[in-house]
């Protein structure tokens, strides 16, 4: 019950971060890799950190690999979803994610008054 609700809040969120854009030109960054989502803050500016906790407590994750091409895989409790993606944002299953680079994290924001992100670090 406990992967069904963090999965739809995951996705929500994503979806949710849609409707908010980013102007800020960010610099190139050798992006490719694999990430792991580290902070969840839902689309109200709630801090979500308990329940990425309790899921990472059972062993499960939220991974993100993005490829040289401009592909890439979101993955939640091992189920993929294609994107693509760019230097200034991530399409999943058709919504538009704005994000910003550094060479440690990857940050998607948007959601109410873009006031929800989801920081990915970038795994060695």
């Amino acid at each position: 019950m406990r992967r069904l609700l963090f999965k739809i809040t995951v996705l929500g969120l994503l979806f949710s971060l849609a409707g908010c854009q980013n102007e800020k030109e960010p610099e190139p960054l050798p992006v490719e890799g694999t990430y792991k989502l580290t902070e969840l803050v839902d689309s109200e500016g709630t801090d979500a950190g308990k329940l990425l906790a309790n899921i990472q407590a059972e062993g499960e994750e939220v991974t993100m690999v993005l490829n040289e091409d401009g592909t890439g895989t979101l993955n939640i409790f091992d189920e993929p979803h294609s994107l693509i993606w760019t230097e200034t944002e991530i399409v999943l299953e058709g919504q538009s994610l704005p994000m910003d680079w550094t060479p440690e994290n990857l940050t998607l924001h948007g959601g109410n008054e873009g006031t929800g992100k989801m920081v990915f670090q970038k795994e060695n």
